[in-house]
């Protein structure tokens, strides 16, 4: 069965399949130029129809650049669903996350809404890289942080 061809836009609330009647939720933050930018709830169910009970809030993790042209465009990976839009959902400017990209010697930031700068040589902050995660990736990520939260 071929599934449709998904053309995601900000504000619109997912489904990622976990596995054993396990869903994550998530909701697209911005359009980059390598992919979208997702926030990631603190919340699992065990049916795609459960997005109506996430706190929309209570984030699992730092928003999370994904491979949307894999994920929703071609679908060759993961099950991963549009499960509603949320039309009015502008995200916060306040929004701190960053991403890192480039060489040593010019390591620049991007935010989530694509604009950049340069990284100052006394900020010992650490960045996620500026790369796109497909299903695997995501998994992984939302894996380590539930467990991480359990302690």
């Amino acid at each position: 069965m071929n599934k449709k061809k998904i053309k995601l836009e900000v504000g619109d609330v997912l489904s990622i399949n976990l596995g054993t009647n396990e869903y994550a939720f998530a909701r697209v933050l911005s359009k980059l130029d390598i992919g979208h930018c997702i926030e990631i709830f603190d919340f699992i169910g065990n049916h795609p129809k459960q997005y109506t009970e996430v706190n929309f809030e209570s984030r699992l993790l730092l928003p999370q650049i994904i491979d949307s042209y894999s994920l929703f465009w071609l679908r060759n990976e993961g099950d991963w669903e549009l499960v509603s839009k949320q039309k009015n959902f502008t995200p916060s400017k306040d929004e701190q996350t960053k991403f890192l990209y480039g060489d040593k010697m010019n390591l620049t930031l991007i935010d989530i809404f694509g604009n950049t700068q340069k990284k100052a040589k006394n900020d010992d902050s650490l960045y996620a890289p500026y790369s796109p995660k497909g299903d695997i990736g995501v998994k992984r990520i939302i894996k380590f942080w539930r467990e991480k939260n359990k302690d």
